[in-house]
């Protein structure tokens, strides 16, 4: 971005901030959460049609932020919790944070698709040569295996 594009966006920043109480005043007597529904909106058809016009891929704008996976690392009482793999620590590198996060919303996928749990596996419990073999069904199972085998088969929900 350049220096010009910044100053510019950093005056509409301003600008739209100095619009704020007249805007809220002028909104009247819509509820909060309707304004906030109708605001998010706003901002969503934005950023679409910004996607398409600068060609960029809609899937950037599926990374679940870095706020998310940390504030449910904090509330372990929360479902988003159970997915978190390693929670937000102050001391972690940005990449590291990114990572962890991108891996949460992979097994959120996971969670997504595997639902109350894979009713019809395509092939059922067995032996061969000793071993035993378990079709996973729950994303519990899969995360769970995924931590015995130190491997990422948590990772790919949108395969199951």
């Amino acid at each position: 971005m350049s220096q010009r594009s910044a100053t510019l966006l950093g005056l509409g920043a301003i600008a739209l901030w100095a619009l704020l109480a007249s805007l809220t005043a002028l909104a009247g007597a819509i509820p909060p959460f309707e304004l906030a529904a109708m605001t998010f909106a706003a901002g969503t058809l934005v950023g679409l049609l910004y996607a398409r016009a600068t060609g960029q891929s809609l899937t950037v704008m599926r990374k679940v932020p870095l706020a998310a996976w940390a504030w449910y690392s904090a509330h372990p009482e929360t479902a988003g919790h159970t997915l978190v793999r390693c929670p937000f620590e102050p001391a972690m590198s940005l990449k590291a944070a990114n990572e962890e996060a991108d891996t949460w919303r992979k097994r959120i996928d996971l969670a997504a698709a595997a639902g109350e749990g894979i009713a019809d596996t395509w092939f059922g419990a067995s032996e061969h040569a000793g071993l035993r073999f378990e079709p996973l069904r729950t994303t519990e199972e899969f995360i769970a295996e995924a931590g015995l085998m130190d491997n990422c088969l948590d990772q790919f929900g949108v395969k199951v």
